[in-house]
Order: structure tokens, then C-alpha cells, then sequence
């Protein structure tokens, strides 16, 4: 049996979606105390 981890189901995820055109925006560049910050918290 195979086993994934979610950074393996992320990672597959997020390559799928930058196939389709999308912009994809890791985690340490949109965190809180980031310069592009999504977000207070």
C-alpha cells in the first residue's frame, strides 16, 4: 500500500493547479509577518 502525506497531496495539489494557469503563493511568502501577508493572523 502507498502511503501520502499531506505535503505530498499539497504539493501534487498545487502543481495541478499551476498546470491550469494558476497562480500558486507558498506559505512563507503570504504568512502574517510577510511583506504579500493574506492575512492578520
Amino acid at each position: 500500500m502507498t502511503r501520502f502525506g499531506e505535503s505530498d497531496v499539497e504539493n501534487a495539489a498545487l502543481a495541478w493547479l499551476e498546470s491550469l494557469g494558476w497562480d500558486v503563493a507558498r506559505g512563507p511568502y503570504i504568512a502574517p509577518d510577510a511583506l504579500a501577508a493574506e492575512g492578520a493572523d
